[in-house]
């Protein structure tokens, strides 16, 4: 028979023993030191670090890429009240309060997923639509601009409005 006092037998009686699974053997309770939990700290900033700067740069490019969607919404739209009015709309809201509306609410409200939309002029053979980032850098970099051709155009600007005529087909 092996000795109680050896090969590592802890007395039921003992302090250590009373105190459950997180006692150690000098009567402590275990835990993480300062060292550990700084240094836990540390990797969970790098991750940090590391990954927001991916989530914003795809939220970004989520958000310009809506508003390109936007801008075609709004063409395709404007083609549609000239079509049934013989002239194009200066205003978002006329064509969402329309029968039938031809651009649904949220667009009609002006702001859409960080873009500022407005349709900058409008008559009886042409309109002007634009699309600028409501905080430049943050919800998007490029403005857009359309016309009655159809053509999306896209520019880095820093978030002034576009100039009609002004930017580079959008892809």
């Amino acid at each position: 028979m092996v000795h109680p006092k050896r090969a590592g037998f802890i007395p039921l009686e003992s302090p250590v023993a009373q105190k459950g699974f997180f006692a150690s053997r000098q009567g402590f309770l275990a835990g993480f030191t300062l060292v550990e939990i700084l240094i836990l700290l540390a990797i969970m900033a790098l991750l940090a670090a590391i990954s927001i700067p991916n989530y914003l740069s795809v939220r970004h490019d989520q958000n310009q890429a809506s508003a390109i969607a936007s801008m075609k919404s709004i063409a395709r739209a404007q083609e549609s009240y000239c079509a049934a009015n013989k002239k194009y709309t200066v205003s978002l809201k006329v064509l969402s309060e329309s029968n039938p509306p031809y651009l649904d609410t949220a667009l009609a409200a002006g702001v859409k997923q960080g873009y500022v939309f407005n349709i900058e002029k409008a008559g009886k053979d042409t309109f002007y639509a634009t699309a600028v980032p409501k905080m430049y850098q943050i919800t998007g970099t490029s403005s857009f601009s359309v016309d009655e051709t159809k053509t999306i155009r896209s520019k880095d600007n820093g978030g002034a409005p576009l100039i009609e005529g002004q930017g580079n087909p959008a892809d």
